[in-house]
């Protein structure tokens, strides 16, 4: 019996990295969560894609990070 890995999109990696980022920013954890949104972001660079009201946490977390490029980045 052999297990298949999940084949996800690059949508769906993306939106697990900001969930992940969200997680780490409730425990106060801000640079893990500054690298998960980093990396969801980072995936969807080149694609377009809608607004979400998760953004503006993403930056206020690269902030409270002191992640000063990231933030420009989001």
């Amino acid at each position: 019996m052999s297990t298949k890995q999940p084949n996800f999109s690059k949508e769906e990696k993306s939106s697990g990295f900001i969930y992940l980022g969200i997680l780490y920013s409730k425990t106060k954890e801000f640079n893990l969560a500054s690298d998960c949104y980093h990396q969801g972001l980072e995936l969807m660079m080149h694609e377009n894609f809608n607004y979400h009201d998760n953004f503006k946490k993403v930056i206020e977390t690269f902030i409270k990070s002191e992640d000063f490029e990231r933030a420009k980045f989001g």
